[in-house]
């Protein structure tokens, strides 16, 4: 099953997602959530993937268009806790040149602030 969760810290939106991420509604609620935090003045956004078990492609997709987003609204995004194998698919596709990507949660938060 595959949880999206949200909290806050301090002015930073976290969204910790878990499960696999292989395409299907969570995709688009993703895209959503984060057009929201955006909307609500969000400038800081994680997404924390420690609890991610798999993602292929259309997960991997999500993620580049939550960058986008961010972007577009001048608002900066960190990865945080990636799993091994998920950072293999952002080293191989050389997307891990574009993420802010943090071992840590604090880590992450304090890049995005």
């Amino acid at each position: 099953m595959n949880m999206i969760s949200t909290s806050k810290h301090g002015t930073v939106t976290v969204i910790s997602l878990a499960g696999k991420w292989m395409g299907g509604p969570e995709i688009g609620q993703l895209a959503e959530l984060i057009r929201t935090e955006l909307l609500n003045s969000g400038k800081g956004i994680v997404l924390d993937l420690l609890q991610v078990s798999w993602m292929n492609s259309s997960g991997i997709g999500a993620l580049a268009s939550a960058l986008t987003s961010c972007q577009t609204a001048g608002a900066k995004l960190a990865l945080s806790r990636v799993p091994a194998d998920i950072q293999e698919l952002l080293d191989i596709t050389h997307l891990s040149s574009v993420f802010t990507i943090c071992k840590t949660l604090e880590e992450a938060v304090q890049a995005v602030q």
